[in-house]
C-alpha cells in the first residue's frame, strides 16, 4: 500500500496546473481554518474549505488520464479508480481531525446550545464529505448529472441536519457520537468511491470536464 501511495503522489507533478491546483487547494485551506478561528466554529463554510482544500490532489491526480501516453497503459485503470482516492485519504481524514478539535475545543467552552450548534457542524461536515467523495467518483465521467444530483444533495442535508430538527436533542447531546459517526460516514464515502470508480471505469471520461480542467492550465 506504502508503494501504491508513493506511486499516487508521484502523479500529481503530472497534472493539469499543478502549480495554481495546488495554490488553491492551500488558499481553501488556510481560509477555512482562518473562519472557523475568527468565526469560532458557528459556521459550517470555514469546515467545508478546509475540508475541500485535499481534494485538489484528487483532481490533479485524475487529469493525468488526459495524456495520450495513459491511454494504453496499464496503469490507466489505476489513476481513475485507485491512486486519487488512496492519494487524499490521509487529507480528508488529517483535515477533518483539524475540523474536529476545532469545533470540540469551542463546543466545550460555550453554552449548552453552543455544544449542539458544535455538534451538528461536526456530523453536517461527516455527511457532507461522503457526498463530496462520491460525487467526485461520479464527476469526470457524467459532469452535468452529478453536480445537480450533489447540489441537490447538499441542499436536503442542510435542511435534514438542523438543529432545530425533531431529533436534535438526542442527536446532538453527544459530541463523541457525531465525531464517530462523522468519521464512519467519510470511511463508507471512500468505500462507495471506490466501488463507484470500478463500475463506471470504462465510460468515457466527461468533455466538459476535462475542459474546465485544461482551461485551468492555460489560464
Amino acid at each position: 500500500m506504502m508503494k501504491e501511495l508513493v506511486n499516487a503522489y508521484k502523479l500529481v507533478q503530472y497534472g493539469l496546473a499543478m502549480k495554481k491546483q495546488l495554490g488553491f487547494a492551500a488558499f481553501f485551506g488556510i481560509l477555512g481554518i482562518a473562519l472557523e478561528i475568527v468565526g469560532k466554529g458557528s459556521s459550517l463554510i470555514g469546515g467545508f474549505y478546509v475540508i475541500l482544500s485535499s481534494m485538489f490532489v484528487y483532481q490533479l491526480i485524475i487529469s493525468v488520464d488526459m495524456s495520450t501516453l495513459i491511454q494504453s497503459s496499464p496503469y490507466k485503470k489505476k489513476i481513475q479508480c485507485t491512486y486519487p482516492l488512496i492519494a487524499v485519504a490521509p487529507w480528508v481524514y488529517g483535515m477533518m481531525t483539524v475540523i474536529v478539535l476545532i469545533h470540540s475545543y469551542f463546543g466545550t467552552h460555550g453554552t449548552e446550545e453552543d455544544y449542539m450548534n458544535q455538534c451538528s457542524t461536526i456530523l453536517t461536515l461527516g455527511v457532507l464529505l461522503c457526498i463530496v467523495l462520491i460525487y467526485f467518483a461520479f464527476a469526470y465521467k457524467y459532469f452535468i448529472v452529478s453536480m445537480i444530483v450533489m447540489c441537490m444533495a447538499v441542499m436536503m442535508v442542510m435542511g435534514g441536519l438542523s438543529i432545530h430538527g425533531p431529533f436534535s436533542e438526542t442527536l446532538y447531546s453527544s459530541m463523541g457520537t457525531c465525531i464517530a459517526i462523522s468519521y464512519v460516514l467519510i470511511t463508507l464515502g471512500f468505500a462507495a468511491a471506490w466501488g463507484i470508480t470500478r463500475m463506471v471505469y470504462k465510460e468515457e471520461m466527461s468533455k466538459m470536464a476535462f475542459r474546465t480542467l485544461i482551461n485551468n492550465k492555460n489560464q
